[in-house]
């Protein structure tokens, strides 16, 4: 492997990743928050990391992804298993939109 292609840690991909990333972080934490166990925890992680990728490739409505993500990825988690992810990250965004402040 080449040195110079190696990202040192803490720097940004510069591949799109990096908003994933500042997307995932933060609900990782709040998510260890919960009252979920940890292969719950992880799972939902997971499955909220695939859909934050799936969103920033996808070309489609974005009312209806979270429904086209759940049938896309059927193979790779159960449609149950999908759907109580993308409802904690629903939780995660509504406690940050009470949280902003009112003039920003």
């Amino acid at each position: 492997m080449d040195p110079q292609h190696v990202t040192p840690p803490g720097l940004l991909f510069d591949d799109g990743r990096a908003a994933v990333v500042a997307r995932l972080a933060p609900f990782v934490a709040w998510l260890a928050t919960g009252d979920d166990d940890e292969p719950t925890r992880r799972r939902h992680r997971e499955i909220v990391e695939a859909y934050l990728h799936f969103a920033d490739h996808d070309g489609g409505a974005p009312g209806t992804r979270r429904q086209r993500f759940v049938v896309a990825h059927r193979d790779r988690a159960a449609p149950e298993s999908s759907r109580a992810a993308l409802s904690r990250l629903t939780e995660y965004d509504a406690v940050v939109r009470c949280t902003l402040p009112l003039d920003g």
